[in-house]
């Protein structure tokens, strides 16, 4: 009589937990890992561990004959999957229960459909599991415990006898719960805490003996300067959010001598603000950190007491890595909302991106990514609620005129170009209608206003008005007729009902329609090169000559910022986003800033031929993995 053939697999959610299951499942005569459905669309055609992703999750009616097992880490999450695949017709029966052949599973003991025990796992005698229980390594069950549906036990928990663990509850490593306690529905319980007495539901415990954390977060958020820029309103944007849902926020910031008005905008929303000076204005080639910020920041960490360090752009999450991280075992956070991740970004801090593009080459990296694109808050940023017509006047634009503006941090990297680029428009154009007001100041604005006091002497007008900072810019969304820019200030723009022309470098100009706006949600609101650009004088000249269509692209701007860009729903993400990086503690930070430091290092005295090439070759073997070599 021969073996049955074994049971073809799909597993559902592309994760970590998926690459463990894979080698579980490849460890047993009775499964065979088939293919992987995921919801992000960077994974399909891709593979894991030689497994493809063959799609979205909604293709699971393509594979009728495979057993399921959803590998997403999170209750939660595996919870939303289970009742989506429930409303296609998927039941218990389709589920599979993926238990690793060490473990052994006495007579006694029942594990539901679709749960999921990893190596090393101790069941001694009627042990209850759920469906779609996960159990991490080595952890232990004894005498009489029940775990619920959806739960998870993270490596080395340890149950005494008679515990029962509620539906989608988290249990971190090494947590270990005294005999006869209650874990409550949707409770976590963080790492190496021990747990003496019942845990409501939907409650955090930490420490030892365990205590319950106040439902807020502590986050003390790093800002690599206080310019006027989109990481810099995107990061006030969310402080503000999470301090109204009940968190406590302190925002980091230094400068090198001049403040920048944003730190105006902190005051006003009530936030807390500690200041830096240094002269660095970022992380010097070949140093790991800036000493200054580095101190400065655990000081300010020692005296905040923050569970989390949110970083924004590299060389604040390097600073955080070194100082607060390294130093005092705070988790860190990153965020890179500019237009290219560093490989080299530390790996046990969760980075976040503002593009599917960029969260795509950040998980080729290795990184931990999760895609949260930059916010707009809808009550501030409301035309009805904010009057441009001073704004207008101050820069002379009567009835007939035709004002559009650029709203941004004047610098050399990515800015300066296009609006060097915007101005030779202006004067390409030389049309007595159109004035061009630039709103920001930074390291570029010194050149900038040498280009436009030229172009103004060569039209022989002020058709290019340098306003310089202001510390509230929403009178100058507001006041436009057209807007110019890149990144969170061009979507804060669209919120006003203004359409937008999307700056980039190396010639990239293009209207933000319908027609272009897929290119947008992927890439970002940012460009390079020709090949998906328009001249910039003749976008700007079809939205002079027709009223009616910058009305039309307005309404329609408007209408999109609020259907995918909103702060609530984006913050949603982020406060997710937090707990999970405070929930996976701050992993082993000495290799990783270690590794960080050498890997960044490299990539420095290399020089960009030699990135270039490693990233040349990186591509290459992602390519090959993603065929199954």
């Amino acid at each position: 009589m021969t073996d049955p053939a074994p049971v073809d697999v799909i597993i559902v959610a592309g994760g970590g937990l998926a690459r463990e299951v894979i080698m579980q499942l490849r460890r047993s005569d009775r499964f065979r890992p088939y293919g992987i459905l995921d919801d992000d669309p960077a994974l399909t055609g891709t593979s894991i561990h030689g497994v493809p992703v063959l799609g979205a999750v909604s293709e699971v009616k393509a594979f009728p004959d495979a057993g399921l097992v959803v590998a997403a880490g999170r209750g939660r999450s595996r919870r939303a999957i289970v009742e989506q695949l429930a409303d296609v017709g998927v039941g218990d029966d389709r589920y599979l229960t993926i238990i690793d052949p060490t473990v052994d599973v006495p007579e006694s003991c029942t594990v539901g459909p679709g749960s999921i025990v990893l190596a090393g796992t101790v069941l001694t005698s009627d042990v209850r599991i759920g469906r779609h229980v996960v159990i991490m390594p080595n952890v232990t069950l004894t005498h009489d415990d029940v775990v619920d549906d959806f739960a998870t036990l993270c490596a080395g928990v340890a149950l005494a006898g008679g515990v029962r663990v509620g539906a989608g509850a988290y249990l971190g490593t090494n947590a270990a719960v005294r005999e006869r306690v209650i874990i409550g529905p949707d409770a976590t319980v963080g790492m190496s805490a021990a747990v003496l007495r019942e845990v409501p539901a939907g409650e955090t415990w930490v420490g030892v003996p365990a205590a319950p954390r106040r439902n807020g977060l502590r986050i003390m958020v790093a800002l690599h300067h206080l310019e006027l820029g989109g990481s810099q309103l995107n990061a006030v944007d969310f402080a503000t959010e999470l301090t109204r849902r009940g968190h406590r926020v302190l925002i980091f910031a230094n400068h090198d001598g001049a403040v920048g008005p944003v730190a105006d905008l902190v005051r006003r929303r009530g936030l807390e603000l500690v200041l830096v000076e240094d002269d660095h204005v970022a992380v010097p080639p070949t140093a790991p950190y800036r000493g200054r910020v580095r101190r400065a920041m655990v000081r300010a960490a020692r005296a905040f007491r923050p569970d989390l360090v949110h970083g924004y752009e590299w060389s604040m999450i390097l600073d955080a890595a070194h100082g607060p991280g390294l130093r005092l075992g705070v988790p860190v956070l990153g965020t890179v909302y500019g237009m290219g991740v560093p490989r080299w970004l530390p790996r046990n801090a969760p980075v976040i991106v503002g593009t599917a593009e960029l969260h795509e080459v950040a998980r080729s990296y290795g990184l931990r990514s999760t895609l949260i694109v930059p916010p707009v808050d809808l009550d501030q940023d409301d035309p009805a609620v904010v009057d441009g017509a001073s704004f207008r006047s101050e820069c002379g634009a009567g009835p007939g005129g035709v004002l559009a503006a650029i709203v941004s941090r004047l610098e050399p990297d990515m800015k300066e170009e296009g609006i060097r680029r915007s101005i030779d428009a202006v004067v390409a154009l030389d049309d007595p209608r159109l004035i061009l007001a630039i709103v920001g100041t930074g390291p570029s604005a010194a050149t900038l206003r040498e280009h436009a006091e030229a172009a103004n002497a060569r039209l022989g007008r002020g058709a290019v008005i340098m306003v310089g900072v202001r510390t509230d810019p929403r009178p100058c969304y507001a006041g436009a007729d057209l807007l110019l820019g890149m990144g969170g200030s061009a979507l804060r723009g669209m919120a006003y009902a203004k359409p937008l022309v999307v700056l980039g470098t190396r010639g990239f100009a293009r209207l933000c329609e319908p027609e272009s706006a897929e290119l947008f949600r992927r890439q970002g609101f940012y460009g390079v090169g020709l090949d998906q650009a328009r001249p910039l004088a003749e976008e700007l000249a079809g939205l002079i000559a027709d009223p009616g269509r910058r009305r039309e692209l307005g309404t329609w701007s408007r209408r999109m910022i609020m259907d995918e860009y909103g702060l609530r729903v984006a913050t949603d993400r982020l406060e997710e986003a937090c707990r999970d990086a405070v929930a996976a503690g701050p992993g082993d930070r000495f290799r990783a800033v270690l590794r960080t430091t050498l890997h960044r290092t490299a990539a420095e005295l290399a020089g960009p031929g030699g990135r270039a090439v490693v990233g040349r070759l990186r591509a290459t073997g992602l390519r090959a993995r993603g065929r199954g070599g």
